[in-house]
């Protein structure tokens, strides 16, 4: 991934997970952050057990509304 040129692609990328992902989410929010990329963290901000759609849906939201430009889950 580094040499992919993220923050001229995308003003802000969403991110979320489900409790299994949480660690996977944080190594890539930091990676996107190290890159200037914008980030909104959807959730969930710890490994305490979620429902996987309902952070889907959170995202899926926020981009149809074009409030980011992708999302990542």
């Amino acid at each position: 991934m580094s040499n992919i040129k993220l923050n001229s692609n995308f003003k802000t990328v969403c991110i979320a997970s489900d409790h299994a992902g949480y660690s996977l989410k944080e190594v890539i929010k930091n990676h996107l952050i190290d890159k200037n990329v914008s980030i909104f963290d959807m959730g969930p901000f710890n490994d305490n057990s979620v429902d996987y759609p309902d952070y889907a849906k959170k995202i899926v939201n926020r981009v149809k509304l074009k409030k980011s430009d992708a999302g990542i889950l």
